[in-house]
């Protein structure tokens, strides 16, 4: 049976291309992001959905910023009426300094096996490996071990709080479900992410003085007293310095991102300087304990430069984590066994996803896809036989015994 279903899905690489160029022609930013949403997108997935027949198509929107927020979600029913969910995303992050790519950014491409657009790994690739392992299903008249849930989610790449967060709000999952997240991975397959560290995301504002840049002196900086702030993160990462090798990287990470415009011209010093923080902590420290220090690094910056700090949470998550021996663990190993050849490896990683809001709340999630690491970068790609491989992961996985 599983030489039918992968000589099944062989058939169907051409189409899966196709469907995946085509769902990469539409942009799907969030308004947060600056973008029209996801609206589209889910329109395209859905109908993907009806031309292979699932058995079940549910919506559950919501809205933000007055724009459609879709969370779609297609059930195909199984053998025994146990849940496994695929939970993959629509939207995608902004482009960023279109000078850096080659192409256009919503006009893929193919080359060297290739696939270059916003979104094809992340997270276009698994969409459709998804959905293609259940149309080969169908066309081979396989019914499933359990029932099979796929949710195409929005607002992922921002604080998922009109999308996974928001499914978890409506109680839309029971007992006994378990997740396989496609949305992070490994280049030959073998990585399965069963736990991430906390997070906490962070604006710190500095007030100074603005002046004219040939008078110093009437002036108090931002800028110069921002980039002192951020020098001083290395004491921050000396301080909670621990390394635990279960985690990928090692040790916890605490680094400057976004940073806004503060003035237009060059001969004004600026009396504002804002920027961000992106920290991703080991479990055993505490949030607490990262926002306790940045105090004091506040206190010292503002006595020296003269400057008022002011900090603020954009988002704090904490560290979750799904034991190993989690059935949904030794599935997915089975099945990378089978597909990939690979020894598995089970990890913690420093990425954030939607798993960890289920397994918040006590479910197993595993994250896991095969990918090159590519996501959020200029000339984004996904591998054609990435795509080949990770719909025959899911089939195998959706047809193992339980």
């Amino acid at each position: 049976m599983e030489r039918d279903i992968f000589a099944e899905l062989t058939k169907l690489k051409k189409e899966m291309v196709i469907s995946l160029m085509e769902l990469v022609k539409i942009p799907a930013i969030s308004p947060e992001s600056g973008g029209k949403g996801e609206g589209e997108k889910s329109k395209f997935v859905e109908s993907l959905c009806r031309e292979i027949g699932f058995d079940k198509i549910i919506h559950y929107d919501t809205f933000s910023q007055g724009v459609k927020r879709p969370n779609l979600v297609a059930k195909i029913k199984g053998k025994k009426p146990a849940r496994l969910w695929i939970i993959t995303h629509l939207d995608v992050v902004p482009v960023g300094d279109l000078k850096l790519w080659k192409s256009s950014p919503f006009a893929p491409k193919i080359k060297n096996g290739k696939i270059f657009a916003r979104g094809a790994e992340d997270n276009g690739q698994d969409i459709i490996a998804a959905l293609f392992a259940v149309e080969a299903l169908r066309n081979l008249n396989l019914t499933p071990e359990r029932d099979i849930y796929f949710a195409a989610l929005s607002d992922e790449e921002t604080i998922s709080e009109y999308g996974m967060k928001y499914l978890v709000k409506k109680k839309v999952f029971k007992k006994g479900d378990v997740f396989l997240v496609p949305d992070g991975g490994s280049p030959d397959g073998s990585l399965i992410e069963v736990a991430e560290k906390s997070l906490l995301w962070l604006e710190i504002k500095i007030i100074g003085k603005q002046c004219h840049a040939s008078m110093p002196e009437k002036g108090i900086n931002a800028l110069e007293a921002g980039s002192y702030f951020i020098g001083k993160l290395k004491n921050l990462k000396k301080a909670f310095g621990k390394k635990d090798p279960f985690y990928t990287p090692s040790y916890s990470s605490f680094e400057p991102t976004k940073r806004l415009n503060n003035v237009p011209n060059i001969n004004t010093i600026p009396g504002s300087d804002i920027f961000y923080i992106d920290c991703r902590i080991l479990p055993g420290y505490k949030i607490s304990e990262i926002l306790a220090f940045l105090e004091k690094i506040k206190k010292d910056v503002e006595k020296e430069k003269k400057v008022k700090i002011k900090i603020k949470v954009i988002q704090k998550e904490k560290a979750t984590k799904t034991e190993p021996g989690s059935p949904i663990v030794k599935n997915l190993a089975k099945a990378l066994q089978k597909v990939c050849g690979v020894k598995p490896r089970i990890k913690g990683v420093g990425w954030g996803t939607c798993a960890s809001f289920v397994r918040r709340i006590d479910y197993p999630a595993v994250v896991w896809s095969t990918v090159d690491g590519v996501a959020h970068q200029p000339d984004e790609y996904a591998r054609i036989e990435n795509l080949l491989t990770d719909s025959k992961v899911f089939a195998d996985l959706f047809l193992q015994p339980i």
